[in-house]
């Protein structure tokens, strides 16, 4: 009988321009107005409000040293530096590096037999195996593994491997008018969009680790990766969905980001990341929804909602203007809200700037689409759809005046489907009560 509240920091006028991408238990947000932020839900009664760091969970070692082991009478003069990472045991992330440690050594070309480094590190748990990385000509290159629970290593004049470098710590978004717009999540890389300062500006994290943006001076695959979509205009990207590609919606035109081919991986070595514009109608701010393999998405200022799919005949991806059969109900108005409800009958639950509720249900594979409005005593302001027993339920935000009071509800959308006459009740807002 209790209500859990959190609370937000943001307004309700922001809380209304939110992206948002969920994984599990957690939300990611993003608003232009405030660092990118997670709602986490620990227990059924803990939520949490966090401002994203995007650095590895993993803190880096500590306590690094190195220590010299002549094998002759030498004259050593070179710098040799060290930096030491550990990879988690639980996650795989790795951390990054630790502060540097030096000596002087003897060169790789002049390295007396006998001669060795001993990069040292203190004790941690939680670590699979650490990786040292050495200095060559100012860039740091692997050398090598060590066991978790060990707290050294032997350096012999191992070369270091310059194109696999440690982690750098990136942050992106932190500063006011660096804050992310949209966002979403790609072949297990957390994807956020459209700063104020680089409106046509995206940015992927590592992949497996969504709060973990760090890159390496020699790019790897798994890097972090940022791109900025290029045209002959600088249009504001205003959606992501993640299908066959990554679909990227901005004000101007319809692009496709993979691989470099349908399909394929994206990533942060050369040649990794293709981006392909597909047409050129414009989306409007709310987020595209999926049905099946189909992005829908709202044109412009909200007066049109088109599809995009992927055509094998073209090789790339079509769509088609899904409100032309019913113009009359989007003329002169904008959608300000929207949600899809796969079961039990692929239904768009639309929300127009008038209160009014339209639904839209689409079968692409049979060339369905059917329009309705929906009126009631009051006027609707936001929907969302929730999984229930045997359907997607529809809710909605419902603005009534009760006894001259005007309120706020939160309705769920009755079944049509009744086994009993007697528990039939189409009404505008009800309450059923048994007993």
């Amino acid at each position: 009988g209790k209500v859990v509240t959190v609370a937000s920091p943001y307004t309700a006028a922001e809380a209304a321009e939110l992206s948002h991408a969920q994984s599990g238990d957690v939300i990611y947000l993003a608003h232009p107005a405030h660092p990118p932020r997670k709602l986490a839900r620990s227990s059924w009664t803990s939520w949490a409000f966090t401002t994203l760091t995007f650095a590895p969970a993993l803190s880096a070692p500590t306590g690094v040293a190195v220590a010299k082991t002549a094998g002759s009478t030498h004259s050593y003069t070179e710098t040799v530096s060290y930096k030491v990472t550990r990879i988690s045991a639980s996650t795989g992330e790795e951390s990054l590096p630790s502060a540097i440690c030096s000596t002087t050594g003897p060169t790789a070309d002049d390295w007396p037999v006998g001669c060795k480094l001993t990069v040292s590190w203190s004790a941690l748990t939680d670590v699979a195996y650490f990786r040292v990385y050495k200095a060559v000509n100012g860039m740091y290159g692997y050398v090598g593994l060590a066991d978790g629970d060990a707290t050294s290593f032997e350096d012999t004049n191992i070369t270091p491997d310059i194109s696999d470098g440690p982690p750098e710590a990136t942050n992106p978004f932190a500063a006011a008018g660096d804050y992310p717009s949209v966002v979403a999540i790609h072949q297990q890389r957390l994807c956020f969009a459209a700063t104020n300062n680089k409106p046509h500006g995206l940015w992927m994290s590592r992949t497996g680790f969504f709060e973990n943006f760090s890159k390496s001076q020699v790019s790897k695959s798994d890097d972090a990766i940022t791109v900025s979509l290029g045209s002959g205009e600088i249009n504001a990207i205003k959606g992501l969905l993640s299908v066959q590609d990554l679909i990227i919606l901005t004000s101007g035109s319809e692009n496709v980001c993979n691989g470099g081919g349908t399909g394929s991986a994206i990533s942060a070595s050369a040649d990794g990341i293709a981006l392909k514009p597909q047409s050129y109608w414009g989306s409007g701010s709310l987020p595209p929804l999926c049905s099946g393999n189909t992005c829908l998405y709202l044109q412009g200022l909200g007066a049109a909602v088109r599809d995009l799919f992927y055509d094998y005949s073209v090789d790339g991806f079509v769509g088609t203007d899904r409100s032309i059969l019913a113009r009359h109900l989007l003329d002169g108005h904008r959608i300000v809200s929207w949600a899809y409800a796969q079961t039990p009958d692929s239904t768009f639950w639309m929300v127009r700037d008038d209160g009014a509720l339209l639904s839209l249900t689409y079968f692409r594979e049979q060339d369905v689409g059917a329009w309705a409005l929906h009126t009631t005593s009051g006027s609707f302001e936001r929907v969302a759809t929730i999984e229930g027993d045997d359907r997607h339920d529809l809710y909605a935000v419902v603005r009534r005046t009760i006894n001259g009071v005007a309120r706020r509800f939160v309705e769920r959308l009755a079944t049509r489907r009744i086994e009993t006459i007697a528990d039939a009740a189409f009404l505008d807002a009800h309450l059923v009560y048994d007993g």
